[in-house]
């Protein structure tokens, strides 16, 4: 029952997060138009926030009229980003897909890349050793502690 509850939280945890990035983008979109329409000073205070959020590592002046254009198109398409990303939460086959790549997931967090083929083979490596780890769970365990026990025992010898 925990394990359902703990996949339950992390799911309203990742709506929620997506949800915020989302709103965050409409506010920081209201701030870059606030300075456009006024060009109030203190409203530039956001610029390295407006930088993060569009993953801007263009160097240009984001407050520039002469990019204003540009710089709709950049908060439209972050916007759809986000708006995708959250949409989905609510798309079961995400969540399969992702359940079945978890793996390689975890080992692109880590930062270790690899072929197509060595991601295939280490996705199955995984659900399998998953699948003998729950099903002889009991077993494991026992087999540990025997280990385990029998180490102590040699190193008080």
């Amino acid at each position: 029952m925990n394990f359902y509850k703990l996949l339950l939280v992390s799911y309203i945890l990742k709506i929620m997060y997506d949800l915020s990035m989302w709103l965050y983008g409409y506010f920081l979109h209201s701030k870059w138009v606030a300075y456009m329409n006024t060009s109030d000073n203190k409203y530039r205070q956001y610029t390295y926030q407006i930088r993060k959020y569009l993953n801007l590592d263009v160097a240009f002046e984001i407050f520039d009229f002469h990019f204003k254009e540009t710089m709709i198109d950049f908060f439209t398409e972050t916007h759809g980003y986000y708006r995708h990303q959250l949409l989905l939460n609510f798309w079961p086959f995400y969540w399969i897909s992702f359940m079945f790549n978890i793996p390689h997931k975890l080992l692109n967090f880590i930062g270790i890349k690899s072929r197509k083929l060595n991601i295939n083979l280490i996705n199955v490596i995984s659900w399998l050793s998953a699948f003998l780890i729950w099903t002889y769970n009991d077993e494991i365990v026992s087999f540990i502690k025997v280990v385990i026990n029998s180490i102590f025992e040699n190193l008080n010898k």
